[in-house]
């Protein structure tokens, strides 16, 4: 199964560098795979959601699916824009969620992103 990104999202993620910023984050943040003191395995749930409020942003945690839900943004009579972070097996992944006029526009992993804009 093909994955297509929307001509429209291409543009915009083109537009702020996406993958130039992508890369810079995974390089800055990359641990060392083969050091097991240096990942998070488990974590306090009530710890990542003060984090989170301390930067600024309303956070919550989703039990069956076992995600944050970060940053709701609802200011806008069009869009949604959040994004769902996975911390699990000593990662991150950030997922971009992101709704217009009710229609999901953005909703996987920023790597699949950069998957697409790098090689289509």
């Amino acid at each position: 199964m093909s994955f297509e990104m929307k001509p429209e999202i291409k543009v915009v993620l083109e537009k702020i560098r996406f993958v130039d910023r992508y890369k810079k984050l995974s390089e800055n943040f990359r641990g060392n795979p083969n050091d097991l003191n240096d990942r998070l395995e488990d974590y306090d749930i009530e710890k990542v959601n003060e984090i989170f409020k301390r930067l600024g942003y309303v956070s919550t945690f989703d039990k069956k699916e076992k995600f944050f839900k970060v940053g709701v943004i609802d200011n806008s009579p069009n869009y949604m824009i959040w994004f769902n972070i996975i911390l699990e097996y000593g990662m991150t992944e950030f997922i971009w969620v992101v709704y217009h006029n009710d229609e999901v526009r953005l909703g996987s992993p920023w790597s699949v992103y950069s998957r697409l804009l790098i090689n289509p």
